[in-house]
């Protein structure tokens, strides 16, 4: 099986891509079929899938050399080389991952009391409509 590191671009200066859950879905279950790699599936959307031998931020701004817009990140201080006042190339924003964040704020609520956090899990829940 190929390994591969994924990065999804949600705004870019050529197009702008939308995954609904079920579509990012089919995209892996379509991985699993044995003898289709990971660039096969991705070329049918699309996509290109880049691999990667580790995480590490000089990883991430080779891959995206040339890109400027909104990238969506989980939160790992690898990506913070992307947004470096001394990196040279296009702009690019870092669009944290939401649910990364509101796991961090449960697991300070776990360990004692903790009202900004408590008060940052409901003000999520309250928006995604989550009891």
């Amino acid at each position: 099986m190929e390994a591969v590191g994924f990065v999804e671009l949600l705004a870019a200066p050529a197009a702008k891509r939308r995954w609904s859950d079920e579509a990012k879905g089919q995209m892996v279950a379509e991985t699993l079929v044995p003898r289709v790699t990971v660039n096969e599936v991705a070329r049918r959307h699309g996509l290109k899938a880049t691999y990667a031998p580790g995480r590490g931020g000089q990883h991430a701004e080779r891959i995206l050399q040339g890109f400027g817009g909104i990238l969506q990140v989980d939160g790992y201080a690898g990506y913070n080389r992307l947004i470096a006042a001394d990196r040279i190339g296009p702009g690019i924003q870092l669009a944290y991952c939401w649910a990364h964040a509101r796991r961090k704020l449960i697991e300070i609520t776990r360990t004692g009391p903790a009202p900004i956090a408590e008060e940052g899990v409901a003000l999520m829940d309250d928006m995604w409509g989550e009891d």
